[in-house]
């Protein structure tokens, strides 16, 4: 059964208020630990879920969870209303022991893609697909997903800055390519 656009958009606004940060760092939460390449969304948690993507705060959340050792709804929360993405991507860089949990990227790139077929901002999910690519090592991934996003967000920025020069996780170096999009530390 699919619920039209006016349910779901209903339906997620139940949930605003002051934890809505803390409500959705639970439902990705739950969503990145859900074991198997077959997975089901409900209406809610996805109308809930694009809403959240149109959000810095929300993204910023979803790229802490991907690089975290152990991501739990506080840190995520913390994370967000903190340091943000520097958070996420600061130790992935410089921690030469930091090593991507494959299940967990696997798991949030699937739901991206429903995310994406649910109406979610193509910026915020080709940004975060690009990075869950980087974390995992696979730069032309990353550049294709560059290449699919209208435009960049602050994740697409740090991911095309890091394919640009050459830079993979934990500081693997890579052979630096010229990511498909527009150079956006050019003057």
């Amino acid at each position: 059964m699919t619920y039209g656009t006016q349910y779901r958009t209903t339906m997620a606004g139940l949930m605003d208020g002051a934890d809505d940060d803390a409500t959705l760092a639970n439902e990705w939460q739950a969503r990145i630990k859900m074991p198997g390449r077959e997975r089901w969304m409900n209406e809610v948690t996805g109308a809930r879920l694009v809403r959240g993507l149109s959000t810095p705060r929300f993204r910023d959340m979803v790229a802490w969870s991907l690089s975290a050792a152990v991501p739990t709804p506080a840190g995520m929360v913390a994370a967000a209303r903190g340091e943000g993405l520097d958070a996420a991507i600061g130790h992935v860089l410089h921690d030469a022991g930091w090593r991507p949990d494959e299940e967990r990227l696997t798991a949030a790139d699937l739901d991206l893609n429903v995310l994406l077929d649910l109406g979610a901002d193509k910026t915020a999910v080709f940004g975060l697909k690009a990075l869950i690519s980087w974390m995992a090592g696979d730069p032309t991934r990353a550049q294709i997903c560059l290449a699919a996003s209208p435009s960049l967000d602050a994740a697409g920025v740090c991911v095309a800055w890091c394919l640009r020069h050459g830079v993979l996780p934990a500081g693997r170096e890579t052979t630096p390519m010229t990511a498909n999009v527009p150079d956006p530390f050019h003057a």
